[in-house]
């Protein structure tokens, strides 16, 4: 049986003044103006099955609007959807975060609308394709483990569908902050310059950022965005490409993950409201926030439940998914734990539950481990989050091979 695809690309660039989501300490975020156009991207594969892959160029993608939209996908015979965000921090805010932009509701609908009419546009144009092509390349010291204090070497991978419509899905990780953070013009970033660099090509891209949670650019600005996209183009080409014979298949694992217990909210309290009253930043007026609505919830879930998926591509070739900013050491020990030759790892994806990195770590990850979550929740994950969220990873690889 043949692999069918489609693609659908649609605009979600705000036509009014909205605030950009992403820094805390962007103090007016309200956009001015809009450098590139953001989008919801779709690929659809059929056989057998059918898989939606989405690409949202927003920050982070609301649990409820995924549970939403998979509900609708259903309906529309659609067995799995991945939607991810390209995790840019130049786009209106999709999911509340204290001090980081609020969200407005009109949008917000307005996004999951078009995630809806990107699946709807993809199911109606599903068509054959010729052949499905991989390639693997390496982009050296350009990219910094900003827990770590060192470069990195960033693995890219594009998968690449020749069809009636050409794709190329583009994985890669780190933080599309290239712009700055006082930046206030709608972007997605360097991503900005594959979309472009392809479309001139005349084919279509779906951006899939990886395992970034710890991994930031070393370069800013304007030419930064022309380096990192460059680069990336550079390290595609003279990488290793091979031919892949499609076996598409879909595997969802849940895991429950416990939150750790606050101590000293009272006391966390009283320090950040007198605190706030002599600096009012932004990252204090948060912490302030944050400890108030923790001491009057009344009831606070102790677990979290999330959606771990795997999807073959083909014999060598898979993709998995997680619903947080996976650190890309943990990313690496996914990779070493696959059984499969090339593994696409999508971060950001049905869902957000914040930065997951090794215990080990904790002490120099403060803002990733013992900060970060007050911006958007009000405990933490239990220290063995990662290592539950790692191991799902890994069992649903093995579980794609037979």
């Amino acid at each position: 049986m043949g692999l069918e695809m489609a693609f659908s690309k649609v605009d979600i660039t705000p036509n009014r003044p909205l605030e950009l989501s992403g820094f805390v300490g962007r103090r007016n975020k309200t956009l001015l103006g809009i450098r590139d156009r953001i989008y919801c991207r779709t690929l659809m594969l059929r056989q057998g099955m059918t898989i939606a892959l989405v690409s949202c160029d927003v920050l982070g993608i609301p649990g409820e609007v995924s549970e939403r939209v998979n509900e609708y996908a259903k309906r529309l015979g659609i067995d799995n959807v991945v939607i991810t965000a390209t995790h840019t921090h130049y786009a209106p805010a999709v999911i509340q975060m204290r001090m980081a932009g609020s969200v407005d509701k009109d949008y917000l609908n307005l996004f999951e609308s078009r995630i809806k009419e990107g699946l709807e546009n993809a199911i109606n144009e599903l068509s054959n394709t010729t052949d499905v092509e991989i390639s693997v390349g390496k982009v050296n010291d350009l990219c910094i483990n900003r827990v770590l204090k060192r470069l990195i070497t960033n693995d890219v991978i594009m998968i690449r569908f020749n069809g009636k419509v050409k794709t190329a899905v583009i994985n890669f990780n780190c933080h599309p902050i290239t712009l700055g953070p006082y930046y206030q013009y709608v972007s997605s970033d360097y991503v900005s310059y594959i979309y472009k660099y392809f479309s001139d090509r005349n084919v279509e891209t779906l951006f899939l950022n990886g395992a970034a949670g710890d991994v930031n650019p070393r370069v800013n600005g304007e030419d930064g965005i022309t380096m990192i996209g460059e680069r990336i183009i550079k390290a595609l080409n003279e990488g290793e490409t091979a031919s892949i014979t499609p076996q598409l298949k879909a595997r969802t694992r849940a895991v429950t993950l416990r939150m750790k217990k606050e101590r000293l909210i009272l006391l966390k309290y009283l320090y950040y409201e007198s605190l706030s009253r002599i600096v009012r930043t932004p990252w204090v007026l948060a912490m302030r926030d944050w400890a108030r609505d923790l001491i009057k919830s009344s009831e606070i879930p102790r677990e979290r439940v999330i959606s771990i998926v795997g999807i073959r591509i083909g014999k060598d070739t898979v993709l998995v998914a997680c619903p947080c900013e996976l650190s890309s050491t943990l990313g690496e020990v996914v990779k070493m734990k696959s059984p499969f030759k090339y593994t696409l790892i999508a971060g950001y994806a049905n869902g957000y539950i914040g930065y997951v990195i090794e215990p080990a770590l904790a002490g120099k990850a403060h803002y990733e481990v013992g900060e970060s979550y007050r911006f958007h929740d009000l405990l933490p994950l239990s220290e063995d989050s990662a290592y539950k969220i790692v191991n799902a990873m890994a069992e649903l690889l093995n579980e794609l091979t037979q």
